[in-house]
C-alpha cells in the first residue's frame, strides 16, 4: 500500500471513526481578506463549545516520492496506533486549542471551509499536490467537520507559518518537524518568486 494512500485511510480514521472522535496543480490562493459571516459566528461558537473535543489534522494529499508529515493535534485522548513516524499526535490542552481556533478565525478559515460533516466528501479523491487542514469536534453523536485545501506553493507555506505561530510546546514543534521537511520547497518558491519580481531600477 503507497504511502498517500495509507495517509488517506488514516485521515479517515482519524475524523470519521466514532471511537476517534468520541475520544477524542496549485489550489487557488486564498484571498487577501475574508469577510465573516453569521456562519463563521455560528462556526466559531459551535467550536468553542466543543473545544474539549477539538481535533486539528494536517496532511499531505498527491503525488511523492518522499513522504511527508501528518499531524494531529488533539484535546480529548485517542486511542490510535501511533506506528507510523511521519504521523505525529500532539495532545492540547483547551486554552492551547482556544488560541488555535482563534487563530483560525482571524485567518479566515472558519469562513471559507467546506463543511464535511455528513462524511460524504472526506472520502473524495484529492489530486494535489495540497496540504489539507482539517478541524472536528464532537457533540454526542454529531460531528463538525471543517476542511480546506492550503494549496502547494508559497502561499499556503506562509499560512502554515502564521498557523504554526498559534501553538505552543509540543504542537509547536510537531509543526517544525513538518515544516523543515518542504524546507527545500520554500527555498525554490521564494526563487521563483524574486524571478517573477521585476529588478528595480535606479533613480
Amino acid at each position: 500500500m503507497n504511502y498517500q494512500l495509507r495517509s488517506l485511510l488514516f485521515v479517515i480514521v482519524v475524523l470519521l471513526s466514532p471511537l476517534a472522535a468520541m475520544a477524542a496543480s496549485d489550489a487557488p490562493s486564498p484571498p487577501s481578506a475574508t469577510q465573516p459571516t453569521s456562519a463563521t459566528a455560528k462556526r466559531l461558537e459551535q467550536l468553542k463549545a466543543g473545544v474539549d473535543t477539538f481535533t486539528l489534522n494536517l496532511w499531505y494529499a498527491g503525488p511523492v516520492d518522499k513522504p511527508f508529515y501528518t499531524l494531529v493535534l488533539h484535546v480529548a485522548p485517542m486511542s490510535l496506533k501511533k506506528n507510523d513516524p511521519f504521523n505525529h499526535f500532539v495532545r492540547l490542552t483547551a486554552p492551547e486549542a482556544l488560541k488555535i481556533i482563534g487563530h483560525l478565525d482571524a485567518d479566515g478559515f472558519l469562513t471559507r471551509a467546506t463543511d464535511i460533516s455528513n462524511g460524504v466528501n472526506a472520502q473524495r479523491e484529492i489530486p494535489g499536490p495540497t496540504y489539507l487542514l482539517t478541524i472536528s469536534e464532537q457533540t454526542g453523536k454529531a460531528r463538525f467537520i471543517l476542511s480546506e485545501e492550503l494549496g502547494w506553493n508559497l502561499p499556503m507555506l506562509k499560512r502554515l507559518d502564521a498557523l504554526r505561530a498559534a501553538m505552543e510546546g509540543d504542537a509547536a514543534s510537531a509543526m517544525d518537524t513538518l515544516l523543515r521537511r518542504l524546507s527545500g520547497f520554500r527555498k525554490q518558491w521564494k526563487d521563483e518568486a524574486r524571478a517573477k519580481t521585476p529588478a528595480t531600477q535606479p533613480g
